[in-house]
């Protein structure tokens, strides 16, 4: 009765082994796969966060461009004396303050894409592991059933 044991164990230690060879290498394809996908949708992230902030910068360059024209033209308006002297104060300290503002914006919304992106990101990463060991946990458990 041992030996016919012994042999049935013998038997099935193999097929077991087999089986348990083939789940590993299913699952390192898994995992090798779900990495690529990964690191591909951090670069699309990443390039995505690039064309924003080359964006902001032409759109950042455009408003300082007509803040530029803005002071010009006071210039010219002070040189004419077509108007008060503190007017013309008063509306270059309302530009700077306007500038000042739009810069502070373009600012702060280059750190919120920034930090959205990198918690998109750390999501992805962190689906992609968790998906990754629940299929493990799975393979394992169904292993164990059978």
């Amino acid at each position: 009765m041992l030996d016919s044991n012994s042999k049935a164990v013998k038997m099935h230690g193999k097929s077991v082994l087999g089986e348990s060879q083939n789940l590993v290498t299913g699952l390192e394809g898994f995992v090798q796969t779900s990495n690529q996908h990964s690191k591909r949708i951090r670069q699309e992230v990443e390039q995505w966060q690039s064309r924003e902030q080359e964006q902001l910068s032409k759109q950042s360059a455009t408003a300082q461009e007509q803040v530029t024209k803005i002071t010009s033209s006071l210039q010219v308006i002070r040189r004419q004396e077509t108007i008060s002297d503190d007017s013309v104060k008063a509306f270059e300290q309302a530009v700077k303050d306007a500038v000042a503002r739009i810069e502070n914006g373009y600012k702060d919304w280059a750190e919120k894409l920034k930090a959205s992106c990198q918690k998109i990101c750390s999501q992805a990463e962190a689906s992609s592991a968790s998906s990754s060991a629940a299929v493990c946990f799975q393979s394992i458990s169904f292993g164990r059933h059978n």
